[in-house]
């Protein structure tokens, strides 16, 4: 047996989630969503198809404020990922996560274009976001607020959170040490 970290999520609704592997909000969940409707793939071809439809279909930047650790930063935002884990779908967003660290790994894509973008996919598939790029932020952090101009779309491992008609705009994310319990070596 062994102790992981735990995110939990709150909603200006007050709906309330726990992931363990990643939140993402803004593209990550439209490539999420695409995904889903997406058969008979799997893997990383699966997620590389979904983002070049979610390029085409939900191409925007969110005006959001994210606050991480009690240090905010207002800029347009095309994704951001809340990491545990070091995948979102079949990309690596934070490859120096540890589910037992104590910390989230928060990576915050600003105004990127969409040739940016198509141009990153291959990078995000083998070995992560690149260190150093103007417009993407890579931070630890153990709690996230985020207050949005735009209704957010956010999936929580894969599951939707909010849908645009949901109309959340503002989330509370709060890191949770050593929360969960999990066994090793199941068959």
């Amino acid at each position: 047996e062994e102790r992981v970290d735990v995110c939990r999520v709150l909603t200006d609704h007050g709906v309330e989630r726990h992931f363990v592997c990643c939140l993402g909000l803004g593209f990550g969940a439209r490539v999420t969503i695409e995904a889903q409707r997406l058969h008979g793939l799997q893997g990383q071809l699966l997620y590389g198809v979904a983002a070049l439809r979610a390029m085409w279909r939900h191409w925007g930047h969110l005006s959001l404020t994210p606050t991480l650790d009690g240090v905010a930063r207002a800029v347009p935002t095309l994704t951001m990922s809340v990491m545990i884990g070091r995948r979102e779908g079949g990309f690596i967003m934070a490859p120096e996560a540890r589910l037992e660290d104590g910390w989230f790994d928060c990576v915050h894509a600003g105004p990127l274009t969409r040739w940016e973008a198509l141009r990153l996919i291959p990078h995000l598939s083998s070995v992560g976001p690149p260190s150093g790029h103007p417009r993407i932020w890579l931070q630890r952090g153990r709690h996230l607020v985020i207050q949005s101009e735009q209704a957010l779309v956010i999936h929580t491992d894969g599951e939707m959170l909010s849908l645009p008609e949901d109309d959340v705009r503002r989330i509370e994310i709060e890191l949770m040490p050593l929360r969960l319990l999990v066994r090793l070596g199941l068959d």
